[in-house]
């Protein structure tokens, strides 16, 4: 049956091959040009080159949602003139609350702040039970829910909450543009498009890698899993599992494990090391003396250990290593995001590092992208995910592709394609991933 089926995968990969082949064969050459035709195309090179957009900063923050309501603010009193921090004061650099009258909201429902269509950072955004008391001095403390700092991404009311309150504070520049235009809209979540693991929640532990919650919130646009984040910038390995208690991993199925950067002086190791938090323990010890306190606090809960991405200096290769090989010490899952997040080139570097170890917004999205599918497949034991490799990809492909069909001489156009090297690395790459992916399905 297996041998069937193999078969007719085989069939299945053939067939799709070559009606693609065919299929833009033909919508790239069209018709033989006139004898009179030029070379024409509009990717502003002479000679019909394009050049792939590149730039790596991923601002689709609400990809995975959809926009379920008006503009929620534009009844209420936001603010007159240029600031967003002004109201109620002549003081232009202060904090103030923006509404006088809080928006109503519903808990559970989930809400998003948007500038001219962009989702827009909010200083502080304050959940309330009732819509009056403005001055941050006369709040009532039994009608504030909770508070949420530097708001940028789509936001849950919590339980109990009824309205909520936005303040700013910003140093006033001439530049600001006209903030009325702060709108607050209610979003649905579309379908999970890795694995819907909205039953799990997740903790994270390390360094600025994790502090920020970028790529966990990527994570969770994909796959519902619900997360919490004990991350903090600038530490070493010795510190990631400090406010690691009983308590922290109540309602906690998977811990996730990623940071070294800061461990300058601790060298890599081996799976022999004793474990140890001293500040300039190896990694095999600093990552051993983590694994053992979170199974000794909770014995049944998943743990995950990643190498960080590679960075300009690339350095870390060996500490990368010892990551991974204190997680098959243990028996645990490890994503290698060292090798598999991106290479070692500076084309990559550009696209995915805004300095020399942090992510742009696209690396944040890449990581996710790679650590998600083996987050469902662990909590999941081995379900079959989405695979986000192959639609990467054909995105890429697909957007070399439309470059081409902006030449008007179809000829031209078509030869220019055939020997575009990276369309032909991209297109392999996408029949390479499927076909591992039609295989996995098969065998699962």
């Amino acid at each position: 049956m297996k041998q069937i089926t193999n078969v007719l995968l085989a069939l299945l990969l053939i067939a799709a091959i070559a009606a693609l082949s065919v299929g833009l064969a033909g919508m790239l050459k069209e018709q033989e040009p006139a004898a009179d035709s030029t070379q024409t195309g509009s990717s502003g090179s002479d000679n019909g080159e394009t050049e792939e957009d590149d730039t790596g900063e991923d601002t689709d923050l609400l990809a995975g949602y959809t926009i379920v309501s008006e503009n929620l603010i534009k009844d209420y009193t936001l603010l007159t003139g240029r600031h967003l921090n002004n109201v109620g004061s002549t003081d232009e650099n202060a904090d103030y609350t923006t509404l006088e009258t809080g928006i109503p909201v519903e808990a559970g429902k989930t809400y998003c702040f948007l500038y001219d269509g962009q989702v827009q950072d909010v200083s502080k955004v304050v959940y309330k039970t009732r819509s009056d008391q403005v001055a941050e001095g006369e709040w009532d403390p039994e009608c504030v829910i909770g508070t949420a700092d530097l708001v940028s991404m789509p936001i849950t009311v919590p339980t109990g909450a009824s309205y909520v309150f936005i303040s700013m504070y910003n140093e006033y520049t001439a530049d600001w543009g006209d903030w009325t235009k702060l709108e607050l809209v209610e979003l649905e979540r579309k379908a999970a498009t890795v694995a819907d693991l909205s039953a799990y929640t997740m903790l994270t532990l390390g360094d600025s890698l994790s502090e920020t919650g970028d790529w966990q919130d990527y994570v969770q646009r994909d796959t519902y899993l619900s997360y919490e984040n004990l991350a903090i910038g600038g530490t070493k390995i010795n510190v990631f599992a400090d406010k690691v208690t009983q308590t922290t991993l109540e309602g906690i199925d998977l811990v996730f494990v990623m940071g070294l950067f800061n461990s300058t002086g601790s060298v890599p190791g081996t799976v022999a090391d004793e474990p140890s938090n001293a500040e300039n323990a190896s990694v095999c010890a600093g990552y051993k003396y983590i694994v053992e306190k979170v199974r000794g606090l909770k014995e049944d809960v998943k743990i995950v250990l990643a190498s960080p991405h590679r960075s300009r200096a690339d350095d870390v290769a060996e500490k990368a290593k010892a990551v991974g090989e204190v997680a098959e010490y243990y028996g645990l899952l490890f994503i290698d995001l060292y090798n598999e997040a991106w290479g070692n080139t500076e084309e990559e570097y550009d696209r995915y590092l805004k300095d020399t170890v942090h992510s742009t917004s696209a690396g944040y999205k890449r990581e996710a992208e790679v650590i998600a599918p083996y987050l469902a497949e662990e909590l999941l034991e081995g379900h079959i995910v989405y695979d986000h490799s192959i639609t990467e990809a054909a995105d890429r492909y697909q957007s070399i592709y439309n470059q081409y069909m902006e030449i008007a001489d179809p000829s031209y156009r078509y030869e220019k394609f055939q020997s575009d090297e990276k369309a032909e690395e991209y297109l392999g790459v996408f029949y390479q991933t499927l076909y591992e992916r039609l295989r996995s399905y098969a065998e699962y």
